[in-house]
C-alpha cells in the first residue's frame, strides 16, 4: 500500500468515521483493484481499532448517496465531453466515466466503462431496414469520437451485443443486458432528437440522389467487409494528368483500350437496358501488361491498388457474387 495512504488511514479517529472524510477519501482513491481493496480493508481495521463498528454499512450508504447526487446533477441527460448529441437518459448516469446506474441494492453498477450512445438511425435505401449508428470514445484518446453502424438486432439482444467487444467496446456477458437496456431506452426516449439518415449497402445509382458513393446525403451502412472497397472509390490526384496518361496508354495497347472502354461502359448498362458482360484478357507470358491494364481500368473509379478497389481471385464463388452485388453498377475488377 502507498505510504501516504497508510499515513492517512493511521491518522483517522472515531469522530472522522462518523463524518464523510474517510469514505470520500476512499471513493476518490486511484490505483489497481487490489490496491483499492487493500486500502478498504486497512480502513475497516482502523475503524475497529478506534471503536467504530459500522464502517461497511456507512461506506455503502455514502456510495449510494453519491450516486443519487450524481444522477440528479446530470439532470438525466448525457454529459459526455464533446458529445455529438445531448440526449435524455432517464435513470442512467452517462458521463466521461462511462455509463452506470443503481442496482437493486442501491449500489452504483458500471454498465460500460467509457462513453457510448446512439447518434443516428440509418434507413437502407433498398430494403428499408433500420440500423443504429453508435458513437463511442475510449479513455486516454482525448475527446475524439468513433462511430460504427450495427444491426438493431445486435443492440436489442444481450447475447448479440457482446459482439461489439470485437471493436473494443466494454461489454461482457454480465453487463450485456444492462447495455441493451441503456441503448434502447435512450433511443426511444430521444426518437425525435436522434437524426435519421439514408444509408446504402451497395454502390451505383439511387433515384433522387445520384451515383454512390459520389452522391451526397447517403451514409455507408453495409458490412465492415466492404468498407475498404467503398472507401477506395473516391476522387484523388489530377484528372488532367490521368487523362493524358490514359490517352497515351490507349495509343500503345489495344487491350488497354478494351479495358478502359469496358470500365466506362459498366456504369451505362442499367441506363441503356443492357445485360452485364465479362472481359477476360488472357496471355501465356507474364509481363505483357495485363495487370497494368486492369489497374488502369480500375483507376477510372478509385484507388487501383490490389486489395483496395482491385480484387483477386482468392475468394469463394459466393464471396465473389456478394462483391459483384455490392459493386452493382460499378465494374468488378
Amino acid at each position: 500500500m502507498d505510504e501516504k495512504v497508510r499515513e492517512f488511514i493511521d491518522a483517522l479517529n472515531l469522530r472522522d468515521f462518523q463524518e464523510a472524510k474517510p469514505y470520500e477519501y476512499l471513493s476518490k482513491l486511484k490505483g489497481s483493484s487490489f490496491e483499492l481493496k487493500q486500502a478498504q480493508v486497512a480502513m475497516e481495521q482502523r475503524a475497529k481499532d478506534v471503536g467504530f463498528k459500522g464502517f461497511k454499512s456507512m461506506y455503502k450508504e455514502y456510495k449510494k448517496s453519491q450516486s443519487e447526487k450524481k444522477a440528479d446533477s446530470n439532470s438525466h441527460t448525457t454529459q459526455f465531453s464533446n458529445q455529438p448529441l445531448e440526449l435524455d437518459c432517464g435513470p442512467w448516469t452517462a458521463d466521461d466515466d462511462g455509463v452506470a446506474h443503481l442496482d437493486r441494492n442501491g449500489e452504483c453498477e458500471c454498465v460500460c466503462a467509457h462513453p457510448i450512445m446512439p447518434i443516428a438511425r440509418l434507413v437502407d435505401m433498398d430494403t428499408g431496414e433500420t440500423k443504429m449508428q453508435l458513437g463511442y470514445r475510449f479513455p486516454g484518446e482525448g475527446n475524439s469520437w468513433k462511430d460504427m453502424v450495427v444491426d438493431m438486432s445486435t443492440v436489442s439482444v444481450a447475447r448479440n451485443i457482446t459482439e461489439l467487444a470485437t471493436w473494443g467496446i466494454h461489454v461482457t456477458s454480465n453487463t450485456a443486458s444492462a447495455l441493451v437496456d441503456f441503448l434502447n431506452q435512450v433511443n426511444m426516449a430521444n426518437y425525435d432528437k436522434i437524426p435519421v439518415h439514408h444509408s446504402i449497402s451497395r454502390m451505383g445509382y439511387f433515384p433522387g440522389f445520384g451515383f454512390a458513393p459520389y452522391a451526397e446525403g447517403l451514409i455507408y451502412g453495409a458490412d465492415a467487409d466492404y468498407k475498404s472497397v467503398y472507401e477506395a472509390v473516391c476522387e484523388y490526384g489530377s484528372s488532367t494528368e490521368w487523362f493524358k496518361t490514359a490517352v497515351e496508354y490507349r495509343k500503345q495497347s489495344v487491350p488497354a483500350r478494351i479495358m478502359l472502354a469496358s470500365s466506362f461502359a459498366a456504369a451505362l448498362l442499367s441506363a441503356v437496358g443492357s445485360l452485364p458482360f465479362f472481359v477476360h484478357c488472357w496471355g501465356v507470358d507474364s509481363g505483357t501488361g495485363k495487370t497494368v491494364a486492369l489497374m488502369m481500368a480500375a483507376s477510372v473509379w478509385g484507388n487501383p491498388a490490389p486489395g483496395a478497389y482491385l480484387q483477386t481471385h482468392n475468394a469463394t464463388q459466393v464471396g465473389m457474387e456478394r462483391m459483384a452485388a455490392f459493386l452493382n453498377h460499378l465494374p468488378y475488377c
